[in-house]
């Protein structure tokens, strides 16, 4: 049997994205030791805890976007004194794009003890189903509402190359996906939707063919991640894996090894080097 050593401090904890069975046993014990637990919703936690039996010893803290320093204050206090202090989030990790890192900060500036305790993330959870390229990804949080920031911060994402990780509303990703179909119709794209529930889907492929398939779905409900990954090189033009392949067979007529003409053209092309390594096998 897994046994925990309690030690005062921020605990970081993780709850599941959808199903239950996500919860770690260390993040129960942590959620049943602590004597503050911080939270966005008391409601959404209070549940949790229902479901997996946790028969919590602490006082519930409600922490979220639109608490003052003075709970933070209060929370640092419980931690100084001696306390263990569990923040989590309504679903998933902490801190991603939540209110929490101040809290961290915090406990950081005083030199208090921050334990992270993982589990769930639906950041890395809709990458690994995505099939986009994932060596190399940068994640941007929610994307705006408006359709010039929006652009904007698309169009930078693609700059800066890599596979891009957004949350999108419902409401808004199929107007989304065709704003991206417009910027490059052949950029690849994820939408992966109620990842780890029971309607759980990914839908891929080119920002043309993603759009299409998204005005024809029956439902666009829960929560989603978007992913996209350009396949030009500094957000300039579309490079096909026709050029692809005839700029390796050039470096290979000149005596370069398939592994380093791979390393060579995935710094310069923004694209997977196990992809292109592939390309050398072909």
């Amino acid at each position: 049997m897994i046994s925990y050593s309690k030690q005062p401090g921020l605990y970081v904890t993780a709850t599941p994205i959808g199903n239950i069975g996500d919860m770690t046993p260390r993040a129960s014990w942590v959620l049943q030791t602590a004597e503050r637990i911080a939270c966005e919703d008391k409601r959404v936690t209070g549940k949790l805890m229902d479901h997996l039996a946790i028969k919590r010893q602490g006082e519930l803290v409600t922490y979220n976007d639109h608490s003052d320093y003075q709970t933070r204050d209060q929370l640092v206090k419980a931690v100084e004194q001696g306390a263990m202090v569990a923040l989590v989030s309504d679903a998933g990790m902490p801190l991603i794009s939540d209110p929490g890192y101040k809290l961290v900060k915090a406990c950081k500036d005083k030199g208090l003890p921050v334990y992270s305790v993982p589990g769930a993330s639906s950041v890395s959870a809709a990458l690994s189903v995505s099939g986009l390229p994932s060596d190399h990804y940068h994640f941007y949080g929610f994307l705006p509402t408006k359709s010039g920031p929006k652009s904007e911060l698309i169009n930078r994402a693609i700059a800066v190359g890599g596979t891009a990780i957004v949350f999108e509303s419902a409401q808004r990703i199929l107007n989304t996906v065709k704003m991206m179909a417009d910027i490059e119709p052949s950029m690849s794209i994820a939408v992966a939707r109620e990842v780890t529930k029971k309607f759980e889907e990914v839908i891929a492929g080119t920002a043309v063919d993603v759009s299409k398939k998204l005005q024809a779905h029956e439902s666009l409900k829960g929560e989603i991640v978007l992913l996209f990954h350009s396949t030009s090189s500094k957000g300039g033009e579309a490079i096909s894996d026709h050029q692809i392949k005839k700029a390796l067979k050039e470096a290979q007529d000149l005596g370069v090894s398939s592994k380093d003409v791979a390393k060579i053209l995935s710094a310069l092309l923004d694209h997977s080097k196990n992809e292109i390594y592939a390309m050398t096998l072909d």
